[in-house]
C-alpha cells in the first residue's frame, strides 16, 4: 500500500492551480494609473491585510515604507516591533513583479502576523511594464531559511534610477491615520516605542496640528545590529560609550543630523515613554531629519529622484510653511550598520549632482507659494555653491506669514 508522503511543516508549498494564493493579483499593466509625467504607472492598495480596516481607523499613526526587490527582505525585521497599519509601496520593473510575489505568498505563510497588518502599493516604469510569470508548481520555500530575493537581481534594471520620492508619496498617501512616520526599510524601531508614541500621539500630539516630532537617528556597527540591538536609550547610550553605536551619517554627513544637537539629547534623563525635549532654534538646508507629522504635510518633490535632497526639500518646505520643530526625548531609530566614508557608489554622485541643479528654482517656487522667505534662504541657495549649503543657517524665531491671497482676503473683510 502506497503511502503520502509526509510534508515538512516549515516548507511551504505552491502550486498554481491554487490562485487565490496569490498576494499581488495578476492584472494586465493597463489596469494600473499613469503618473502625471507618464513616466510611471501606479496602483495603490493592491493588497491590504485581515488587520488594516481596524488599525487604521483606530491607531493615530501609520508606518510609510518604500522598497525595491534588492530591500524587501528586511520588511520582516522592520516591521516585527511595529504593531500599528503599515503602508507599503514596491518599485516593481519587469518581473520583479512575479519575484516579488513570491517572496509576499512566503511571508504570508511564513510571517501571517506581519502580512495581516500591511497595506501594498506598486509603481513601475512604463519603459519597463511588470510581467506575470507563473509560479512553477514545485516551488518550495523552507520558513526556517529566509527567501533569498537578491538572488533574483537582473543587470537589466541595475541602471534605473529608483524614484525615492514617488515611493515614499505614494507609501504616505495611502496612510489613513492622523500621523506619519516615514522612514528607510534598513532602520528599526525599539521595542515599545510604537506604543508609546501611540498614547503621546493620542494625548499631546494632537493639539498642535502643525508640529513636526524628530526622532533621533543612530547607526550601530553591523555585528551589534544584529546581534544586540539597543532596545531603550540607556542601551543605546551604552553602545556609543563603547564605540558601537554612533550618531547616524556621523563620519560621512555630519549635517544631516547637526540641527538635532543629539550630544544634548544623550545628556537628558531617561524618562517613561516619549514627551518633548527641547524644540529647535535653527534651521539648516542640508539638515535631514527623520520625523513623525501630520500626514496632511506638504509631501516629497517628485522632481528630486534617486539619491540626494528627497527629504532636505521636504524638511525645507515644513520650514517655510511655519511648522514646529520637536525632539523627542526619548525613543530612537537604529540605521543597520556602519556609514563609511568613501563607500558612495558613482552613480549616486551623479543623481545627487542633477537634483542640486534643481534646488534653486525649487527654492523660488517655495517662496511664491507661502509668500515668505526667513533669512532669504531661497536667495542663498541661488547663489551659494552646494558645497557651502551647510554654511546657511537661519533661527527659528519668524512668524509665518500668511500669503498673498489670503492676505488680500483679509484685508477685504476688514474694508
Amino acid at each position: 500500500m502506497s503511502r503520502t508522503p509526509q510534508r515538512d511543516p516549515n516548507v511551504v508549498y505552491y502550486n498554481t492551480s491554487h490562485p487565490e494564493r496569490s498576494i499581488l493579483p495578476r492584472l494586465d499593466p493597463a489596469q494600473f494609473l499613469s503618473s502625471f509625467d507618464r513616466i510611471y504607472r501606479v496602483r495603490s492598495f493592491l493588497y491590504s491585510g485581515k488587520n488594516w480596516p481596524n488599525l487604521s481607523s483606530s491607531h493615530n499613526l501609520c508606518l510609510a515604507l518604500h522598497s525595491s526587490m534588492e530591500s524587501l527582505q528586511q520588511l520582516l525585521q522592520v516591521t516585527r516591533t511595529f504593531s500599528g497599519p503599515i503602508s507599503l509601496s514596491l518599485f516593481t520593473p519587469g518581473p520583479y513583479y512575479g519575484l516579488i510575489n513570491l517572496f509576499l505568498q512566503h511571508a504570508a505563510k511564513c510571517h501571517p502576523k506581519v502580512m495581516r497588518n500591511l497595506a501594498i502599493h506598486v509603481m513601475f516604469p512604463i519603459q519597463f511594464p511588470l510581467t506575470i510569470e507563473d509560479i512553477p508548481s514545485n516551488t518550495e520555500v523552507n520558513c526556517s531559511t529566509p527567501y533569498d530575493l537578491t538572488r533574483h537581481r537582473l543587470a537589466a534594471f541595475k541602471k534605473l534610477v529608483y524614484p525615492e520620492s514617488r515611493m515614499r508619496n505614494l507609501a504616505q498617501r495611502g496612510c489613513p491615520t492622523p500621523f506619519t512616520f516615514i522612514f528607510d526599510i534598513d532602520m528599526r524601531i525599539p521595542e515599545q516605542f510604537d506604543k508609546d508614541v501611540e498614547y503621546f500621539l493620542a494625548t499631546k500630539g494632537n493639539r498642535c496640528p502643525k508640529c513636526i516630532f524628530i526622532i533621533p537617528v543612530y547607526e550601530v556597527d553591523g555585528l551589534t545590529a544584529y546581534a544586540n540591538l539597543p532596545r531603550n536609550k540607556t542601551e543605546l547610550l551604552d553602545q556609543v560609550k563603547s564605540k558601537k553605536a554612533r550618531i547616524y551619517h556621523i563620519k560621512t554627513y555630519p549635517w544631516g543630523q547637526k540641527m538635532s544637537h543629539l550630544e544634548q539629547w544623550e545628556k537628558l534623563p531617561k524618562d517613561v515613554g516619549p514627551h518633548v525635549a527641547y524644540e529647535l532654534e535653527k534651521y539648516q538646508f542640508t539638515y535631514e531629519p527623520i520625523f513623525i507629522g501630520p500626514t496632511s504635510m506638504p509631501s516629497f518633490d517628485e522632481r528630486f529622484t534617486g539619491f540626494g535632497l528627497c527629504r532636505n526639500t521636504q524638511f525645507y518646505e515644513l520650514f517655510v510653511a511655519g511648522f514646529q520643530f520637536h525632539l523627542l526625548n526619548d525613543g530612537f531609530l537604529i540605521h543597520m550598520g556602519f556609514k563609511v566614508p568613501g563607500e558612495r557608489k558613482p552613480w549616486k554622485s551623479k543623481e545627487l549632482l542633477r537634483n542640486q541643479r534643481l534646488v534653486p528654482q525649487f527654492a523660488q517656487e517655495i517662496k511664491v507659494k507661502y509668500g515668505r522667505d526667513p533669512c532669504q534662504m531661497s536667495l542663498k541657495l541661488r547663489t551659494y555653491r552646494p558645497s557651502k549649503w551647510k554654511d546657511i543657517d537661519c533661527p527659528i524665531n519668524e512668524k509665518p506669514l500668511e500669503n498673498n491671497v489670503q492676505s488680500m482676503i483679509n484685508f477685504m473683510n476688514v474694508t
